[in-house]
């Protein structure tokens, strides 16, 4: 997965936590708005993430 470059995972009614995608150094666009997500996204600053739409982002997941 390290050679993960773009990530497309817009509304599919997804539930959990955010991935730490931290340790994928090639990774420059992340899209999972309109699911219901939570947690804090953890992704280096080169990425490009959207993740409007998840009206759990930023908060704990439990």
């Amino acid at each position: 997965m390290k050679s993960l470059v773009e990530v497309q995972l817009d509304h599919n009614s997804f539930f959990g936590p955010l991935p730490d995608a931290t340790n994928l150094v090639n990774l420059r666009v992340f899209d999972a708005a309109g699911n219901n997500l939570c947690g804090v996204p953890k992704f280096a600053s080169t990425v490009s993430v959207d993740v409007s739409a998840n009206p759990r982002i930023s908060k704990p997941c439990g």
